[in-house]
């Protein structure tokens, strides 16, 4: 009889180590795709000639853990972080830049911010896991 609590507590082990794994992948699905969902809605859409930025933004699982959320577009670290612009082309000798003309986009931090809201949600998916295991 004594044994009996022993037994139980090896259960209880077993299954927490069969099911973690897996449960831990779910919730990197889950956050792979929260966060893909998160940044396509915070990319900015063109007004006019759109390149297809915003559709263009995939997850990919580059390990049974890990999830990698990517865009193919090479300017995209400009949209993220800001950059200067051209005044003009000005070929002539007399050329003047416009008075007031944009010289700086300023940064969107689209993906910054997808990922600050992605790492609050997935604190609180893990401290439900946890609770459910040990609870």
């Amino acid at each position: 009889m004594a044994n009996d609590g022993f037994e139980d507590i090896s259960k209880d082990f077993d299954k927490i180590i069969k099911n973690t794994p897996e449960e831990i992948e779910k919730i990197a699905d889950n956050s792979g795709n929260n966060l893909l969902g998160r940044v396509k809605l915070e990319n900015p859409k063109a007004k006019k000639n759109s390149d297809g930025s915003r559709e263009a933004w995939t997850m990919e699982k580059t390990d049974k853990f890990v999830r990698l959320v990517k865009n193919p577009k090479g300017y995209l670290p400009n949209v993220e972080y800001g950059h200067r612009t051209r005044q003009g082309t000005g070929k002539s000798k007399n050329y003047r830049p416009k008075p007031g003309g944009i010289s700086f986009i300023p940064p969107v931090y689209m993906l910054k911010r997808s990922v600050e809201e992605v790492e609050k949600d997935l604190d609180k998916e893990f401290d439900v896991f946890i609770k459910n295991i040990w609870g």
